[in-house]
């Protein structure tokens, strides 16, 4: 089912199923017009950029009927307009719903929140951690009380390539716990001790995504 998206366009990113709780669709819509469609990249594909940030809440007792769900039968329907697009989002219980969000612009390339998803509303104001952290991935709860985001971003010694990166965040306000990096850059002959040579960071990134 389009969903009532006909006209605006947009992509689910990632789809999470939780017995109790229900469906979590995360993406992007309100792209706009024919033009949206040449933008859609997204994993492997890079981020897509010009739409709203979205995500969509149904319940299992729809998805368990013998008709197809239909716009009607969405629980929660949340938009973060200043954000493009909503990497993955998760239960942390009923009444909380963790999610990973990325923008192309203002450090928002890793912004993480938690929302009601019985009345859409914030348990606090998102909070950025792309400065640190770079572009976040994906994300993994720990418990009730943490969420753990992978993602790269630039050598923090080199500023080149990219290193594998994991970040752990409070699920109460947001706040950064650690952050670390991971590379297999192995180590070069540049100027600062024990960094990798300019440009070595670039090679093999398969190795260096996390």
């Amino acid at each position: 089912m389009d969903f009532g998206d006909t006209t605006t366009h947009g992509l689910w990113e990632m789809i999470n199923i939780d017995a109790t709780h229900g469906v979590i669709l995360a993406g992007i819509s309100g792209m706009g017009g024919d033009a949206g469609h040449s933008k859609l990249e997204f994993k492997s594909g890079g981020n897509t950029a010009g739409g709203k940030a979205a995500v969509m809440v149904i319940g299992i007792a729809a998805l368990s009927a013998s008709t197809a769900p239909t716009f009607a039968d969405i629980k929660t329907n949340k938009v973060y307009a200043d954000y493009m697009i909503v990497k993955t989002a998760h239960f942390v219980t009923a009444s909380q719903v963790a999610v990973l969000l990325w923008r192309e612009y203002n450090h928002g390339a890793a912004t993480f929140g938690v929302f009601n998803p019985d009345t859409g509303v914030d348990l606090f104001t998102p909070v950025q951690h792309s400065q640190v952290h770079g572009q976040g991935t994906d994300m993994k709860l720990v418990g009730t009380t943490h969420a753990v985001i992978s993602g790269h971003r630039p050598d923090v010694k080199t500023d080149t390539g990219y290193s594998g990166r994991l970040t752990k965040v409070s699920l109460a306000d947001g706040q950064l716990v650690w952050s670390k990096e991971y590379s297999s850059c192995g180590f070069g002959s540049n100027a600062v001790a024990g960094a990798p040579a300019a440009g070595e960071c670039s090679k093999g990134l398969i190795y260096n995504e996390s």
